[in-house]
């Protein structure tokens, strides 16, 4: 680079004239700084220009007038829990626990109540998708437990009789957790996992209550009275969440 060169570089910006314009016009290396120097400083310009920001729906404006203020992820869950175990609480007290229940099923109906308190948290946290799918598996041993520790019982003419109390003790006592965690779910976008876990937990208020109430222990009544309306429950809260709307798709 030449000296002439350099006062060139320095005055890049600057008019030239004289013997520095007439070099600058016959230099090759000069006019490949000037156009890069140009090329750089127009993109600097329109990179620098005020852009108008897009247009804001008029549906978020006016989520945001009803609600400036956002809540914490955890009031959901603290919410559904209550709810949850003052319904368990109340089926409990009403229905007078059997004092004939065994020690080991009321200690299953303890862990599946826990267990569920655990699972709302986790399909309303934010994140913990492992813990999610891992406590699934969890449910499922607790259920075992809970027909293993039943107690022995005789077949009769009243199954259908016998039954049909169970039956509803189990959907009364679990429709409210149920409609409060679909309402609930509508507040995150869909997700297939939140929406299976949260109606498994919050569908075994029931299946706790009969943990402190029911003596029949037969295979063929826990499995119809009790296991198939905790699955049917679940089964209908996630297809209804899946056909309602999304109000919220914060994460």
């Amino acid at each position: 680079m030449t000296p002439q060169c350099q006062s060139v570089l320095e005055q890049l910006g600057r008019p030239l004239s004289g013997d520095l314009l007439a070099h600058a016009q016959g230099c090759f290396e000069c006019q490949q700084i000037q156009r890069s120097y140009e090329l750089l400083r127009s993109q600097r310009q329109v990179a620098g220009a005020e852009v108008a920001p897009p247009p804001v729906p008029e549906r978020l404006i006016s989520e945001i007038r009803a609600q400036p203020k956002t809540r914490r992820w955890w009031w959901g869950p603290v919410a559904l829990g209550a709810v949850y175990s003052l319904l368990v609480l109340i089926g409990v007290v009403v229905l007078n626990a059997n004092e004939s229940i065994p020690w080991s099923l009321r200690i299953a109906g303890l862990g599946l109540a826990l267990a569920s308190l655990i699972g709302f948290a986790l399909a309303l946290a934010p994140r913990s998708r492992r813990a999610r799918i891992a406590l699934f598996p969890v449910l499922g041993a607790l259920l075992l437990g809970m027909l293993m520790a039943a107690p022995a019982a005789e077949y009769n003419d009243h199954f259908l009789a016998d039954g049909i109390s169970c039956l509803l003790v189990e959907v009364l006592t679990s429709l409210i957790p149920l409609a409060l965690g679909v309402w609930l779910l509508t507040r995150t976008a869909f997700n297939p996992i939140r929406s299976l876990l949260l109606p498994f937990c919050a569908a075994t208020a029931g299946l706790v209550v009969l943990c402190f109430h029911c003596l029949h222990g037969l295979p063929a009544h826990l499995l119809v009275f009790h296991l198939l309306p905790w699955l049917a429950l679940s089964a209908v809260a996630w297809l209804a969440r899946a056909r309602a709307p999304s109000y919220s798709y914060a994460p």
